[in-house]
């Protein structure tokens, strides 16, 4: 009995399978042995396909990490180092959160502080603020660092915080790195100034005279800064020429 089979690739085909028989009918003399003719269908069924695997995507780059050091000294009025001067730098975490971080200067005024800062240099320009303070005597000095630099360079002047009695006038001046406008809620990024605090029961009068040849009238205000003391700030923009005052006070009681 021969067979013959016809297939195709990934798919099912009928094969058939005949007995091939000398006469047709139920029988056959040949050999003398009666042979039955039979014919069966039979499917082959193809094999399964293997799925494909997806391929693996490529993790995207890692973006590289934003590190900014910032470093500089600290020194007073005169020039001398103000060892053991607090630094503090307001910033923003790449989770866009904003952290602060701290540091005091080391026994020659010097500091050095380093954070990871989120990456937007793509977009606009980074900016930090930065507060130096070394407490009693002095005043706080605010400074604002602006740029997509990983390494910031600020030196900080502090001045000794001064008092006077309501009737008593004061020089006053500033200067390019003179603080920034700060009340107890905003830095003021665009204004430097320089204030006073003012012994009064009542709000004092204030007056103030340009000096020395300067040439900008400063903005002013006046604010309760404890019972009994009051703060005169002086304000002008920052990027101006260094401006000198006389401010007199007189009591309104």
């Amino acid at each position: 009995m021969t067979r013959r089979v016809t297939t195709g690739a990934w798919l099912a085909v009928p094969v058939l399978f005949s007995a091939i028989v000398s006469a047709c009918g139920t029988g056959s003399s040949h050999t003398g042995t009666s042979t039955q003719s039979t014919s069966t269908a039979i499917t082959a069924l193809a094999p399964t396909p293997t799925p494909t695997p997806s391929p693996t995507p490529t993790p995207p780059p890692e973006s590289p990490r934003y590190v900014v050091s910032l470093s500089g000294t600290v020194t007073d009025e005169d020039g001398s180092v103000v060892p053991g001067s607090g630094v503090t730098v307001e910033y923003q975490r790449p989770d866009g959160r904003y952290q602060q971080a701290s540091v005091k200067t080391d026994g020659v005024g010097h500091y050095a502080i380093s954070f990871e800062a989120a990456d937007r240099r793509k977009t606009e320009p980074f900016w930090h603020q930065v507060i130096a303070g070394a407490g009693e005597p002095f005043d706080i000095n605010t400074r604002v660092l602006s740029g997509n630099e990983s390494d910031f360079t600020a030196d900080f002047r502090l001045r000794r915080r001064r008092t006077i009695d309501a009737g008593q006038s004061v020089a006053m001046s500033i200067e390019p790195d003179s603080s920034l406008w700060n009340d107890s809620e905003y830095v003021f990024r665009n204004t430097l100034c320089d204030y006073v605090y003012v012994i009064a029961n009542r709000k004092p009068t204030i007056d103030v005279r340009l000096a020395d040849g300067s040439t900008i009238t400063p903005s002013v205000n006046v604010s309760e800064y404890r019972a009994g003391v009051f703060q005169v700030m002086l304000g002008i923009p920052v990027g101006s020429t260094a401006q000198r005052y006389v401010v007199s006070t007189s009591s309104q009681d």
